[in-house]
C-alpha cells in the first residue's frame, strides 16, 4: 500500500480514538476521501515527465529529412538542364519517340527540342508535387547507381493523386541532346552506305544527304566522281587544256586539230568557253576548259576534269611571265592532283609576241613552274598565227616555226607510252580519295562517340555529386533514426 495511504489510515485511527465517537470517525473519512481518488491512489504521487516520446521525435526528424530530400530533388532538377520534369506519365514515351525520329533523320533536332520542352511541367507545379511515396524504399532501391536509375526510381516512387489513373502526375526524364542523336543516326547510316564493296555505289548519296555534316567531303568526293565519270565516258587517253582566260587554249586546240578556220573549238574576243568541251581525234580525247578566274562556276567546271587527264596542257600567253594567279593555280594542282609533275606540259602561246626575248621568257616561266610545283616540266612555245599562215600559204618554214607540229608529236607519243601508267595513277588516286572519304567518315563517327561520352560523363558527374552530398547522408541519418 502506498505511503500516503498508510499515513491517512493512522490519522483516522487517532481521530477516532481522541474523539471517542461517530463525529470523529466521520471527520477522518472526509479527510481520507479528499486526498485520494476513487481507486485509493494518492493525488500526491509525483507527476510523470511531460514531452514527446523518443518514437515521436524520430518520426518528426524522419519527416524533416524526407521534406529536405524532396527539396533537394527539386533543386537537382532546377539546376541541371539534363533533367526534365514532365507534365505526365505518357510524356516519357513521347521523349523516346522523339529521339528515334531524330536519329532516323525524320525530325529536325531543334524542332524536337522545342517539342520536348513544351512537355515540361511549370516550376510551381513541380515544387508542389515533388512528393515521395515510401521514401525509405526509394533510398533502398538497387537502381540508384546512375542518373538513369535515379530517374526510373523517382518515377516509381513519386506520389500521384489517383494512383496510376492520374495522367497529370509528374514524370522525371533525361533531356537527350538531339544533335547527338541525329549525328549518331547519320554515323550509322554512313557506315552502312560506305561498307566494303559498296563505296562507289554510295557516292551519289553522300553529298546530298551528308554534305553539310561531313567537313572536307566535297574535294575528295568530286575527285572520285570525276574520275569515275571520265572512265565511263571515254576509255581513250585524255588531254586536258587549262589556263587563264584568253590565254589561247581554244586556238591551240584548233591548231592541233589542223583547223585553221577555228570552227572545231569556238574562239573570240570575249569569253566563249563556259563548259568543258570534248572531242576525239586519232584515239585521243581532247578537252577544252573554261578560263580560270573568269568566275567561280567556270573555274569549278575546269578543275573537275584535271584529275582525269593523262596530260594537262597549261597554256600561258607569251605577253608576260606567270602572274600571281597562275602561280597559285599551279601550287593548287599539286595538292589535288596526284603525280601532276609527270602529266603537266607548259605551253607558251602567242610566242611571236615575245619574239625578241622568247628564250629568256621560256627560262623565266620554266623556273616559276619549278618553284610552284617543286619539279620541272617540259615547256613548249607555239604561235597559232604562224601555223595558220603557214598552212594557208604553204610555207613550211612558218609552220615549222609555229611549234604546233612538234607539240602534237610530243602529245601523241606521250599518250601512247604513258596511258597505261596514267590509268594506274588515276586508279590509285581513286582508291586514295575513297580512303580519304572513309577517314572523314571515321573521324565524324569518333567525334560523335566522344560527344556522347561527354554527355554520359556529365550525367554521371551529376548523379555522383547528388549521391555523395544528398542520398548517402540521408540514408545514414534515416538508419540512425530507426
Amino acid at each position: 500500500m502506498p505511503f500516503p495511504f498508510i499515513a491517512l489510515g493512522t490519522i483516522g485511527t487517532i481521530a477516532t480514538y481522541l474523539a471517542g465517537g461517530a463525529a470523529a470517525a466521520y471527520t477522518a473519512k472526509k479527510i481520507y476521501d479528499a486526498v485520494t481518488d476513487d481507486n485509493g491512489s494518492s493525488s500526491y504521487v509525483s507527476e510523470e515527465r511531460s514531452g514527446p516520446s523518443r518514437e515521436e521525435v524520430c518520426a518528426k526528424q524522419k519527416k524533416e529529412l524526407v521534406d529536405q530530400l524532396e527539396k533537394d530533388i527539386f533543386s537537382l532538377w532546377e539546376k541541371n538542364n539534363h533533367l526534365l520534369c514532365l507534365k505526365n506519365k505518357t510524356a516519357s514515351d513521347f521523349v523516346r519517340r522523339l529521339s528515334s525520329e531524330v536519329t532516323a533523320g525524320k525530325k529536325n533536332p531543334s524542332n524536337a527540342l522545342q517539342e520536348l520542352y513544351g512537355l515540361e511541367a511549370p516550376k510551381e507545379l513541380i515544387s508542389k508535387r515533388m512528393k515521395l511515396n515510401e521514401p525509405e524504399a526509394f533510398l533502398g532501391s538497387s537502381k540508384l547507381t546512375s542518373i538513369d536509375g535515379l530517374v526510373d526510381t523517382l518515377n516509381f516512387y513519386l506520389k500521384t493523386k489517383n494512383d496510376h489513373k492520374d495522367d497529370s502526375a509528374l514524370r522525371m526524364g533525361l533531356a537527350d541532346n538531339y544533335e547527338i542523336c541525329k549525328s549518331e543516326g547519320e554515323s550509322q547510316e554512313l557506315k552502312r552506305l560506305f561498307a566494303p564493296g559498296k563505296k562507289r555505289q554510295a557516292l551519289d548519296t553522300l553529298p546530298a544527304k551528308f554534305g553539310s555534316t561531313l567537313s572536307g567531303l566535297e574535294t575528295p568526293w568530286n575527285r572520285v566522281k570525276n574520275i569515275i565519270a571520265a572512265e565511263q565516258e571515254c576509255k581513250e587517253p585524255r588531254v586536258v587544256v587549262c589556263g587563264m582566260l584568253k590565254a589561247g587554249k581554244s586556238s591551240l586546240l584548233n591548231s592541233l586539230f589542223e583547223d585553221v578556220e577555228d570552227t572545231t573549238f569556238k574562239v573570240g574576243a570575249t569569253r566563249t568557253t563556259m563548259k568543258n568541251q570534248r572531242l576525239l581525234k586519232n584515239g585521243i580525247c581532247f578537252i577544252d576548259t573554261p578560263g580560270l578566274e573568269a568566275n567561280k562556276e567556270d573555274t569549278d567546271e575546269a578543275k573537275a576534269v584535271y584529275p582525269t587527264a593523262d596530260l594537262l596542257l597549261f597554256v600561258h600567253t607569251g605577253e608576260r611571265e606567270l602572274i600571281q594567279q597562275e602561280m597559285e593555280f599551279l601550287k593548287s594542282l599539286t595538292q589535288t592532283n596526284r603525280g601532276i609533275e609527270r602529266r603537266l606540259i607548259a605551253v607558251i602561246s602567242h610566242c611571236d609576241l615575245a619574239n625578241n626575248y622568247l628564250d629568256e621568257l621560256k627560262t623565266t616561266v620554266s623556273g616559276q613552274i619549278e618553284q610552284a610545283l617543286g619539279h620541272s616540266v617540259p615547256v613548249f612555245s607555239v604561235s597559232n598565227s604562224r601555223y595558220r599562215k603557214g598552212i594557208q600559204t604553204g610555207k613550211e618554214k612558218l609552220r615549222e616555226l609555229s611549234g604546233i607540229d612538234e607539240l602534237r608529236q610530243f602529245i601523241f607519243k606521250k599518250c601512247a607510252s604513258e596511258h597505261e601508267a596514267m590509268s594506274a595513277e588515276r586508279e590509285l588516286t581513286l582508291e586514295q580519295s575513297l580512303k580519304e572519304i572513309e577517314h572523314i567518315i571515321d573521324g565524324f563517327s569518333k567525334k560523335v562517340a566522344h560527344e556522347r561520352k561527354s554527355l554520359n560523363d556529365s550525367h554521371e558527374r551529376i548523379f555522383k555529386e547528388f549521391q555523395k552530398n544528398i542520398l548517402n547522408p540521408v540514408k545514414k541519418q534515416l538508419k540512425e533514426l530507426s
